[in-house]
């Protein structure tokens, strides 16, 4: 049985979903059936220019597969569904799988509009594949004995039992980091690791805290580094919702890598509130250089609507130690428009604050909320008034305290404060990036 697994390009940087195909297919070949029955292939589409997903879909077909399986995000789920049509169009036997976060919450609604779509994976996907791939070569187990899955039979769509999350993420087998491509990330050679999943917090517009936390134990984050480098990158961005969460996980891996060199810069994403002297102190063992930090809003009425708790004086406390003890540090902050509970005046106050508060040469990232399918948000669209962008992602247009006049303003007050900056890589509907000075 022939098996390709497919990435497509997700935006600016393309790591998750590159890392997302080699970890299924590690996991894979964990299973010595499937390592010896099963011919396991990877195919990255590193194009987007025009004509490129017909080009993709015919590469796919180059392999002959009996399965296509996709890793689908917020910014990749709709070519993945044009490449999907074009390959059912030519090859009507093969079986398509989708897995992501973007699949998985829309996983019905999907297979009805989209019939050439076999199966969905709902969630870590590790276990699930593998049960699909022994189903698809030997017949077992069963298609409704397969927890985590949305399939369609001769009945019609039939939705599994949920999948438990996996215990011990030092199962997950390390990949093998030379043979994946670069991402673009600030036009350098970037390679993705994750140390963990699912987060402290639970906001109500991300996907990072919907699963429960755990993390990979020292020696396993040890042995990813190594094998990062080992691709010799000029950065390795580490794609953990809270890489200080945690103390003592920051002191075993210090422990653990004492000794070992890190030759390339570490990017991760940090709670500023948690910043202490002591983290600081290790983010420089670790080589540490970059760290994108969320503030997403100061004003408690969005706040409270977010399931977010900010802590004005702990943020405060945070950056000046980071400009204290580490001034070489690259700071990136994020802070979202169209909130709900936020409105044109509360949403510069954060603006204020943030600029007020950042060094000079830090980065502020402005992006208008999307709202994913299945999250909290999505729920409670009624009770928040969110009115959204008809095309996917769908962006918030407008919700009870911020009208789609105040939006619009409040971008152009964003796209002002941009111009005057030297740095501006894209559009509000996705991002604006601000150097502070």
């Amino acid at each position: 049985m022939n098996v390709i697994l497919c990435s497509l390009p997700t935006g600016n940087t393309l790591s998750a979903a590159y890392l997302a195909v080699d970890l299924l297919a590690a996991h894979a070949k964990k299973n010595r059936i499937l390592r010896e029955k099963v011919k396991l292939s990877k195919l990255y589409c590193l194009e987007n220019d025009k004509n490129w997903v017909e080009r993709f879909a015919d590469k796919i077909l180059k392999h002959r597969p009996d399965i296509a399986a996709f890793s689908c995000y917020v910014w990749n789920i709709s070519n993945t569904l044009k490449v999907a049509k074009i390959l059912k169009s030519k090859s009507a036997g093969i079986k398509i799988i989708l897995g992501g976060p973007s699949a998985a919450y829309l996983s019905e609604q999907i297979l009805r509009d989209n019939p050439e779509i076999d199966v969905i994976v709902r969630g870590e996907g590790e276990m699930p594949f593998n049960d699909l791939l022994m189903h698809f070569h030997a017949g077992l187990p069963e298609m409704e004995n397969i927890r985590g899955i949305t399939y369609r039979n001769k009945k019609g769509i039939k939705i599994n039992t949920e999948l438990a999350y996996l215990r011990d993420l030092d199962e997950i087998p390390e990949i093998d980091y030379t043979l994946l491509p670069w991402s673009r990330e600030e036009q350098t050679k970037t390679i993705a690791v994750q140390f963990l999943r699912g987060c402290i917090r639970r906001c109500a517009y991300c996907l990072f805290g919907v699963k429960p936390l755990r993390s990979f134990s020292a020696a396993k984050i040890k042995d990813e580094i190594i094998g990062a480098l080992k691709k010799r990158p000029d950065m390795i961005v580490c794609f953990d919702g809270t890489f200080n969460y945690d103390m003592k996980r920051l002191k075993d891996m210090a422990k653990e890598l004492k000794g070992t060199k890190i030759s390339a810069p570490i990017k991760v994403a940090a709670d500023v509130e948690l910043i202490t002297e002591e983290q600081i102190g290790i983010f420089h063992e670790l080589n540490i250089k970059y760290m994108d930090l969320g503030i997403d809003t100061i004003n408690p009425a969005a706040l409270k609507n977010a399931s977010r708790r900010i802590d004005i004086n702990k943020v405060k406390r945070g950056l000046k130690l980071i400009y204290k003890l580490a001034p070489e540090m690259s700071i990136q902050v994020n802070t979202i428009l169209g909130l709900p509970g936020d409105n044109l005046d509360t949403f510069k106050k954060t603006i204020d604050f943030i600029h007020g508060n950042l060094s000079p040469g830090a980065v502020l990232r402005v992006g208008r909320l999307f709202v994913f399918p299945g999250f909290d948000f999505d729920r409670q669209k009624e009770r928040f008034r969110i009115r959204l962008t008809s095309k996917y992602p769908h962006y918030v247009r407008s919700n009870y305290s911020f009208s789609e006049a105040q939006i619009r303003k409040a971008e152009e007050y964003i796209e002002k404060l941009a111009y005057k900056n030297p740095w501006v890589r894209s559009s509000l509907s996705q991002w604006h990036d601000i150097i502070c000075h």
